[in-house]
């Protein structure tokens, strides 16, 4: 099976069982889910931009991704 099809299965999965998910979770069980889903959110968000901005300014200033000393200037 390929990958959207787990996906597309384990996402079926998690509406069909919804509900007896958020009587076993409660009110306070489902706020905390939503607050740890939302810093992961974050934390990828994060680390996505990070990368983008990396190579971002390595394309601006080629010497950022240069290797080996940092006092040879003939690259």
């Amino acid at each position: 099976m390929g990958y959207g099809v787990v996906i597309a299965l384990a996402t079926a999965l998690c509406f069909a069982l919804a509900e007896p998910i958020a009587r076993f979770l409660g009110k306070t069980g489902i706020n905390v889910m939503t607050r740890l889903m939302g810093l992961i959110l974050a934390a990828l968000a994060v680390e996505v931009e990070v990368e983008v901005m990396s190579d971002g300014l390595i394309k601006l200033f080629p010497v950022l991704g240069r290797s080996g000393d940092p006092t040879n200037n003939l690259g």
